[in-house]
């Protein structure tokens, strides 16, 4: 493939194309994936607020 999708534990991470460096193989990144965008839009509800408990005073001294 001209271009391929590199991924860190199953997530893709980058759009990158092979090439060389220095008499190496190398990747050449195209794109990064920013996944802040799909984060805010679907899971922030579920992870940023998350469970606020109430204090409640002692009775004892």
């Amino acid at each position: 493939p001209d271009i391929v999708c590199a991924r860190v534990d199953g997530v893709p991470v980058m759009s990158c194309e092979y090439g060389s460096q220095n008499g190496m193989r190398a990747l050449l990144v195209k794109e990064l994936v920013d996944h802040s965008l799909s984060l805010a839009s679907s899971s922030t509800s579920r992870f940023v607020k998350g469970h606020v408990s109430t204090a409640k005073e002692s009775d004892h001294d």
